[in-house]
């Protein structure tokens, strides 16, 4: 990974950080960063003022190499064999977009706007479906006769394990002094112990298990005790990424070991090899956001002020973002783990108010306790999908 690359993936995976301690995670939560980058950086590229800078502070680069970073990210998860994205945009024949910034753009992700809501919904909703084979069946903001700009991103991701697991059943406790439930389990075992891992992050202490993908996409399973927050052990998880000392493995730590869902300790077994077990819930989460309800971490609190236009480099006409929104499902089971996830952000004119888990050793990694989940690109440490698990009963089905 060059240092370009570098650049981005840490702003992306920063805004994921900042976005999950920005939620409420006493309840499941589910975001794509990675799915919302894209779209903040091509903002920036074209504002001024305020707006400018609350975005490079939410994307973490200069929107000088916004357009060219936000492409980056789009064709590097393309190039996955197991994950896509996309980016499109559609503009009204009322709005010129300048030619120096369109022209950087990739052939065909113009669209126009024909101006009839019914017409414009429906490519939209179109677009947003044919992008995540159908998981997401609609564009999560609404398209009006006022609208001039939809930019939409989308990103679809199918990972399966290097090793299933099997359905058993486990406890679960939400959190202190939660009572606890048995739910349905997924289980495996094996003598790689090199999945396993202890971060130290800040001043708690968190356990990892990343769950191999045969491409190159895995997912990271991270917990804390029944203290942690969302916040704490998703940053622990996305620090351990871009800090790889951060992360001890298990195997190298004593017996008696404990770190939120990892445990060291001895059983008896038939042949003396040390193990791995890991246990936890299947869950399928969904989630919509309103992200100008969180503005502020996504740099939207000026260029979402309609009282002007905020975004010039973009457009000749005015233009202030009137709605931003995220629709996102992901779902971990037996065979894989797959996620999907479309962003879109409607502009209106910037001068009229918007409308609307012998003796030997085993490592144990048991969660039966909320934690939390990066699903990460492994060439460039990319985090495509993260959430956290409180209530996996809860979790809609289908």
């Amino acid at each position: 990974m060059d240092g370009t690359t570098s650049t981005w993936v840490d702003g992306a995976n920063g805004l994921t950080a900042r976005w999950v301690a920005a939620l409420d995670g006493e309840r499941d939560v589910v975001v794509s960063g990675a799915c919302v980058w894209p779209l903040l950086a091509l903002l920036a590229s074209g504002a001024d003022g305020d707006g400018r800078d609350e975005l490079d502070a939410a994307i973490g680069i200069s929107g000088d190499d916004g357009v060219d970073a936000a492409i980056e990210l789009v064709s590097v998860v393309r190039a996955s064999p197991c994950a896509s994205a996309a980016m499109g945009m559609w503009v009204t024949e009322r709005i010129g977009l300048r030619p120096e910034w369109a022209s950087r753009l990739p052939a065909g992700i113009v669209e126009a706007l024909t101006g009839d809501a019914t017409v414009d919904q429906d490519a939209v909703d179109r677009w947003a479906s044919e992008q995540t084979d159908g998981i997401i069946d609609s564009c999560p903001v609404s398209v009006g006769p006022a609208t001039e700009v939809v930019l939409m991103s989308a990103m679809l991701v199918r990972a399966t394990w290097v090793q299933r697991f099997v359905d058993g059943n486990g406890q679960w406790t939400s959190g202190r002094g939660g009572s606890a439930l048995s739910v349905p389990c997924l289980s495996q075992s094996t003598h790689d112990l090199r999945t396993a891992a202890v971060i130290e992050h800040g001043a708690g202490v968190y356990g990892r298990f990343v769950c191999a993908g045969t491409d190159d996409i895995d997912v990271h399973l991270v917990s804390g005790d029944l203290d942690s927050t969302a916040a704490q052990v998703v940053a622990a998880g996305i620090a351990a990424i871009g800090a790889p000392h951060l992360a001890v493995l298990a195997r190298d730590l004593p017996v008696g070991t404990v770190a939120g869902c990892l445990q060291i300790g001895e059983v008896s077994g038939p042949d003396g090899r040390d193990d791995l077990v890991v246990r936890l819930p299947r869950f399928d989460l969904a989630a919509e956001h309103d992200l100008l309800q969180l503005a502020d971490i996504f740099g939207l609190r000026t260029v979402s002020d309609a009282g002007r236009g905020h975004i010039p480099g973009i457009a000749d006409g005015p233009l202030a973002v009137g709605a931003a929104a995220q629709r996102i499902r992901a779902s971990f089971s037996r065979e894989g783990f797959v996620a999907a996830a479309v962003t879109a952000m409607a502009m209106l004119s910037g001068a009229v108010m918007p409308t609307e888990s012998h003796r030997h050793r085993r490592i144990a990694v048991i969660h039966d306790r909320p934690f939390g989940f990066l699903a990460v690109h492994r060439p460039t440490g990319l985090v495509l999908v993260a959430g956290w698990v409180v209530d996996p009963e809860g979790s809609p089905a289908g």
